[in-house]
């Protein structure tokens, strides 16, 4: 069995930044004649999209995890863009 709660909400921050947020909670387990075993996880996370210019962009996140097994973690990720427009060959 799996049971998932999640929520997702967008803030407009300014033109071209948009700010992204949310929470979930997911549970497992397996019940059967011969093996049980269960787990969860709760996490939340924080993203704030950037446009600069119409070819440059910029994703950066935080998330935390809290792992009924395994413990809490904490990643983060930084991801620019750019958008290269291909010489025409003739």
């Amino acid at each position: 069995i799996r049971t998932k709660y999640d929520y997702r909400g967008e803030f407009k921050v300014m033109d071209g930044h948009t700010l992204v947020f949310g929470v979930e909670r997911s549970d497992e387990s397996l019940n059967d004649k011969t093996l049980r075993a269960s787990n969860g996880n709760t996490g939340g996370y924080l993203q704030l999209q950037s446009q600069f210019t119409d070819r440059v962009f910029l994703t950066s996140n935080v998330r935390y995890d809290s792992n009924d097994q395994f413990g809490e973690a904490w990643t983060y990720r930084i991801a620019p863009a750019v958008i290269v427009r291909a010489a025409s060959v003739m």
